[in-house]
């Protein structure tokens, strides 16, 4: 990832520097101690702050341009940053209450990340050295990070969401739908159709969607995936969404546990997140819709955390 020579190091060092200062000036909120309560546990602002600027130091320095504060480019970095700070330590509470409900046992999982985190702090690329020195690598910003891995296994290792195989097909007028579902009703093949008429990412794939879980496609064609179908393949149903309309047949639906999903394949052929990911999402989504959570922190550039794009 990073050149080894010593002028290379050198720059990289004084790049650093420039950078904590950047992040360490711009992020240092005075109003709370606390960056997020999660009900009665918080995410102190110190703990968020040093995973944000991992976060920001390490993405900055995979990037050849080194984007800065002062930049635009910096900027919108830095409050991505910010977001995958406050998603990890928010996520990591939800699931050590996921945990606790499961029966999973939260303190050892806890002293794996701890030594884990160790390990990782003892091998160190030298290169690297300035960050550690600096404070950026450091126990308190790389646990969480373990923490989340581990943590995330043993509570996807059990919980199971429903699954389902379906058929798909959009079109951009009424009509369109109801000709396409009276041939379908006749026998015609739904890849052909789907090939030649479908508008939608499924086109490519004939239609088909292997597997599908809660929370990807729009409410009302989640709530007949996984609504009271009993016969399958089932009935055709024309779901208007927005400005077309879509063709949809569950062809079989079943439970899965989430760690069993592929994580290497999406929804769809075009998908940038795997199925697994997906369920994840979801999952993690739905805990903090059933939680009181509260956030503190401004992000650099004014805006608050709520306003700056959803945190899950």
């Amino acid at each position: 990832m990073l050149r080894s020579n010593n002028r290379h190091r050198s720059i990289i060092a004084v790049a650093m520097l420039f950078l904590v200062i950047a992040i360490s000036a711009c992020s240092s909120p005075a109003q709370s101690t606390n960056a997020a309560s999660i009900g009665s546990v918080t995410i102190p602002m110190s703990d968020y702050l040093a995973l944000s600027r991992l976060i920001y130091i390490t993405n900055q320095l995979q990037n050849t341009s080194l984007a800065t504060w002062q930049t635009p480019n910096g900027r919108m970095t830095l409050a991505q940053a910010q977001q995958g700070a406050l998603q990890t330590l928010v996520s990591n509470v939800l699931l050590t209450n996921a945990a606790t409900t499961l029966k999973i046992d939260v303190s050892t999982v806890q002293s794996k990340a701890l030594t884990q985190t160790q390990q990782f702090l003892a091998k160190l690329n030298p290169q690297y050295k300035p960050l550690e020195d600096q404070g950026v690598i450091s126990l308190t910003s790389i646990q969480p990070l373990f923490y989340q891995q581990i943590i995330q296994g043993d509570v996807f290792g059990k919980i199971t969401v429903p699954t389902a195989h379906i058929r798909m097909l959009t079109v951009q007028k009424l009509a369109d739908a109801q000709s396409l579902e009276a041939q379908l009703q006749k026998g015609a093949d739904w890849t052909t159709l789907a090939s030649k008429f479908s508008v939608d990412p499924a086109q490519s794939n004939g239609g088909d969607v292997p597997i599908v879980v809660p929370g990807v496609l729009a409410a009302s064609i989640d709530a007949f995936v996984f609504g009271n179908n009993t016969v399958f393949p089932s009935a055709i149903k024309i779901i208007p969404n927005h400005n077309v309309f879509m063709l949809v047949q569950v062809v079989s639906v079943s439970k899965v546990v989430v760690s069993s999903l592929p994580t290497n394949s999406g929804i769809f052929p075009t998908s940038s997140i795997s199925v697994q990911a997906s369920a994840v999402q979801n999952y993690t989504s739905q805990l903090i819709r059933s939680t009181s959570l509260s956030i503190y922190v401004d992000w650099c550039g004014g805006s608050t955390a709520q306003s700056c794009g959803p945190l899950m």
